[in-house]
Parts: C-alpha cells; structure tokens; sequence
C-alpha cells in the first residue's frame, strides 16, 4: 500500500507540474489581450532623438499571435511634437514570453518580453521628417489597465 501511495504521489507532483520526463516540454505563452498603457523612450539615433507618450495599446492574442490597435498621444523628435497617432497593431508573435510587433508596419517594431501585466523591450524605427530618413533606436515598456490580471486605471476598460 505505501508504495501504491508512493508512486500516486509521485505521479500527482508530475502531472501537477506538467512534467514529461523529458523536461524541454513547451511552455504556455504568456497572454497579452486587453489595454495596455505604453511609453517609449530614450529613441536616439544619428542627430535625432525621440519620445513617445500617452501611448495606448488594445491586444487580442490567439494562439501564438496578436492583433489590436495603438494610439500616442504626443510623439516628440528634436523638440518638435507631433499630433496624436493612431493605428494597427501588426505582426504580433508570442512564445513563451517573448515577443514582437509592428506599429502600421515593419518601420516601427517593438520586440521584448511580457511578464504579467508589464511587458517592455527594445524598439527600433525609421521614418521621413522632412524628406531626410531617420532610424531610432531605445526602449519601450507598458502596463495593462483593463483585462488580464488588472484592474481598470486611467483609461475605463
């Protein structure tokens, strides 16, 4: 009986913690549907640097990838601000917690991991101001606000 209890129990702690016996099993991906709020920071590049702020990301993830929209609020390059910026979310992967996306399109990508309700990570983008092309590079970070684990903040859910 002991060594009926013993290996019940053995086998519980496996299938409880997932285990295989292999041990590379894949892992769940993390989830990242619902609000986020975003900032992106420190965009240097040759002769420019930029910010954006006020950002908002809307995400719906289904097996591995995502989609959703984003808006910024004030995206200021050298001094000079720009009006509120809207748009799709492109090209989101996930694994594990890694991921990446694209703002509009593969100019702006985002790549970094997602930890709960905090995700951040690098950013690197190119654009045209004044028809001379920049390419910037810095961090990003956001936290969600409404779905997941959190509760409603700034924006209403």
């Amino acid at each position: 009986m002991r060594k009926i209890l013993g290996w019940l129990s053995s086998l519980a702690v496996l299938v409880g913690c997932g285990a295989d016996g292999g041990g590379d099993g894949p892992s769940a991906s993390a989830n990242v549907t619902g609000s986020w709020n975003a900032i992106w920071q420190s965009m240097n590049g040759p002769d420019i640097s930029c910010s954006a702020e006020g950002g908002r990301l809307e995400l719906n993830q289904s097996t591995g990838r995502f989609t959703g929209t984003y808006r910024v609020q004030r995206l200021t390059c050298n001094g000079r601000s720009s009006s509120v910026s809207t748009g799709a979310v492109l090209n989101g992967t996930i694994q594990g917690n890694q991921l990446a996306f694209d703002l509009n399109d593969a100019a702006f990508h985002q790549s970094g991991t997602v930890t709960g309700d905090d995700m951040s990570g690098s950013a690197t983008w190119t654009f045209s101001i004044d028809g001379i092309s920049h390419t910037v590079t810095g961090t990003w970070s956001a936290f969600r606000t409404c779905g997941g684990t959190a509760a409603a903040s700034a924006f209403s859910c």
